[in-house]
């Protein structure tokens, strides 16, 4: 679906309940470019591998990504785990090996003594660049995605009726994306793609 078509039908599914949206072409493709991250967030949707040269006394290596998520990172055959950024500080077990990221970096903290490839696979985030982008997310997301959308244009109006509209909205996005995230992972739980099941 096309970016521009989704705001035009969301903003119709509004007018059927009554409410009139105040807020312009531009704002509402903000907002939706910002649900469409929030999803992605909650719900990843897109992975990608790639190797890299790890270079001596170097612990900070860019992905070319908006990481969301690491999934594995291989340096040598040597497997290092993924932690939180406290943790990164206050690493104790000097056996583990760790790295985190942070936005399209990978921070790791034992750094390698000589050259060796790196393979890192993720999940990263997609952007829609103008309302003419395509939502390249699985149809099962979509529903996720119109609800979290017309929260986030209640959120803006005054009224108090409308206010409740946004966080009844909220609460059916979070019930509809677990419920498709695991109708998701049955579905595909042996398939590895672009589109990754969780």
């Amino acid at each position: 679906m096309i970016a521009r078509d989704f705001i035009e039908e969301s903003k119709l599914l509004l007018l059927q309940k009554g409410v009139n949206i105040d807020a312009s072409d531009r704002e509402l493709f903000i907002y939706l470019q910002s649900v469409y991250i929030t999803l992605q967030k909650d719900a990843p949707q897109f992975s990608k591998k790639i190797s890299f040269d790890i270079k001596p006394l170097v612990q900070e290596y860019n992905a070319g990504y908006e990481i969301i998520d690491g999934i594995n990172l291989s340096i040598g055959g040597e497997k290092f785990v993924k932690t939180t950024q406290d943790m990164f500080y206050t690493l104790d077990d000097e056996s583990m090996q760790y790295y985190t990221i942070s936005h399209n970096d990978i921070i790791i903290n034992t750094i390698p003594q000589k050259e060796s490839i790196a393979t890192f696979s993720f999940y990263y985030a997609k952007r829609l660049v103008d309302v003419e982008s395509v939502l390249a997310i699985p149809i099962i997301f979509e529903e996720s995605l119109r609800l979290l959308f017309l929260s986030r244009c209640c959120e803006k109006i005054p009224t108090r009726n409308d206010r409740n509209l946004s966080i009844h909205y909220l609460k059916r996005y979070n019930t509809e994306v677990e419920s498709a995230k695991k109708v998701n992972k049955k579905r595909y739980k042996n398939i590895t793609s672009t589109h990754q099941a969780y």
